[in-house]
């Protein structure tokens, strides 16, 4: 009697394995269904190296990547226009500097357009550098941020 119920034992054992493998790689949410029972079982070293599992993680890599690439792209189209407006001024003002008295306001006004473009492309990148990596580079911004363009009137005292 005991070989008999062994025996019945090993047939049903045996179909449940067939008939459990079939639904795990046909259908999605038995595989899932199984997949968060067997999570809960306390070995996490098998479960690391599950294709499952690496797909998790592949899946945040690709989503930490793609954020950052939005950020390098919206920085950078930041810092391009500014660049572009900056050498168009920059241009463009070369007349005005020749002439006297207004020369010396119109370098004064690119210099602190520059000197403050210089300071938000700056903190762009150290914003952009923390977002990368984590952690804040070395910068010269609160240098640059905090630099002085004297006065028309000082620079005609001086001359």
């Amino acid at each position: 009697m005991l070989a008999k119920v062994w025996g019945l034992f090993k047939v049903l054992s045996f179909l449940g394995l067939i008939v459990t493998n079939v639904l795990t790689l046909t259908h999605a949410k038995f595989h899932d269904f199984l997949y968060s029972a067997i999570d809960k079982l306390p070995y996490a070293q098998y479960r690391q190296s599950s294709p499952t599992n690496k797909n998790k993680q592949l899946n945040q890599k690709l989503k930490k990547q793609a954020s950052h690439i939005a950020k390098v792209k919206k920085t950078s189209s930041k810092i391009s226009t500014r660049l572009a407006r900056g050498a168009a001024v920059n241009l463009a003002s070369l007349p005005a500097e020749a002439v006297p008295i207004l020369g010396v306001a119109t370098v004064v006004a690119v210099t602190a357009m520059d000197i403050h473009d210089a300071c938000v492309t700056m903190q762009e990148l150290d914003e952009l550098n923390l977002a990368l990596s984590g952690e804040l580079a070395s910068s010269e911004a609160d240098k640059v941020c905090g630099m002085k363009v004297p006065t028309v009137d000082e620079i005609l005292e001086a001359m």
